[in-house]
């Protein structure tokens, strides 16, 4: 049959040029439902206070800071949420990671009263006991580079102690709404180190000094690690190194909200096929059935339903459930003048 060509050659795009966009949010980097402090039900007060929080930080689009606590409610039912962008990040992206954070761990974590998430550029956190003004380091998370040094690793660990000690220093002494700070520097000539420290402003000089100290020291355990890099995520600080620059450059606290310049104009030819899909959910557990599942449908379901699409339209979609909260939506469209037998 002609049609299967046209089956076959979008199957190849699947296999080789597959456009994966997540039309709602990205994946936290990590995040936690703590089920500690208990739980709350739909339709609870706990929910419709937690539901107004969200809507008073998304409401919030005058951003010109960095840093946001809110109070909504009376015990037992209160909610206390804080949100956090990293120092070097514009305003205007501050106020997308946030709301993107408060669509996405309600989501994540639909029934504890406490929960955090983090994106690289940003932390949401929200609890039903006082949070602000309380240095805590659990629950955290490591990650570390698979990159090991291999030339100069004693000069290297010189260098990032005490360009990390610094970043401690500097950070601690930050003001109200910002703790944060960033640097870099050479060992040697064979490569660089890049670092990033910052606390929740509503922390002390010295929890933030002593919260970054102990991610160090968890960080470089006996002063010595071989490392590339590292990165310890926790409610009340994060820390960060790498071999190269994974931070913007710092904008002025004070510099208020401008629009984004307009990119450079570039014209590219379209493709003949697009095929896209999305999850409405955070599939980590799931990783096989997602698999099984997406290939099925799209393969087996939107490639044949293009495929057949007349001279007008070649567009078909379709979904299916991986679970009670996650499903995967899916997209595919030729242009109308592809032949069947392309």
């Amino acid at each position: 049959m002609r049609i299967s060509k046209v089956v076959h050659y979008i199957h190849i795009l699947i296999q080789f040029h597959f456009i994966s966009i997540v039309i709602s949010q990205q994946n936290f980097t990590a995040h936690y439902c703590i089920d500690t402090y208990g739980n709350y039900t739909s339709t609870s007060i706990y929910e419709a206070n937690l539901n107004t929080l969200f809507s008073s930080i998304s409401s919030n689009t005058q951003i010109n800071s960095r840093f946001y606590n809110f109070s909504i409610g009376e015990e037992p039912d209160q909610v206390n949420g804080i949100a956090l962008c990293g120092g070097d990040l514009a305003f205007q992206d501050c106020y997308k990671c946030v709301n993107d954070s408060i669509t996405m761990l309600p989501r994540l974590c639909p029934t504890q009263k406490e929960a955090i998430g983090w994106y690289d550029n940003c932390t949401l956190r929200y609890a039903s006991r006082t949070i602000l003004g309380s240095q805590e380091e659990q629950p955290s998370l490591m990650l570390m580079s698979t990159k090991k040094v291999t030339n100069n690793v004693n000069q290297f660990n010189q260098v990032l102690g005490t360009l990390l000690s610094r970043l401690r220093n500097d950070a601690s002494k930050g003001d109200s709404q910002l703790k944060f700070a960033i640097g870099n520097d050479s060992y040697g000539s064979f490569g660089s180190i890049y670092a990033f420290a910052q606390c929740s402003p509503d922390l002390s000089q010295r929890d933030c000094f002593n919260c970054i100290g102990d991610y160090i020291r968890g960080m470089i355990p006996s002063g010595s690690t071989n490392n590339t890099g590292a990165q310890i995520l926790g409610p009340s600080c994060k820390l960060r190194y790498e071999d190269y620059l994974f931070y913007n450059d710092v904008p002025s606290p004070s510099s208020p909200p401008t629009a984004a310049p307009s990119p450079p104009t570039t014209v590219h030819s379209p493709p003949s096929v697009y095929l896209v899909y999305y999850v409405t959910a955070n599939i980590i557990g799931n990783e096989t059935r997602f698999m099984e599942l997406r290939n099925n449908m799209m393969n087996d379901k939107i490639a044949v339903n293009a495929a057949l699409g007349g001279s007008q339209k070649k567009f078909a979609t379709d979904y299916v459930n991986i679970s009670a909260f996650q499903t995967i939506y899916g997209l595919g469209q030729c242009t109308p003048d592809l032949s069947p037998t392309a």
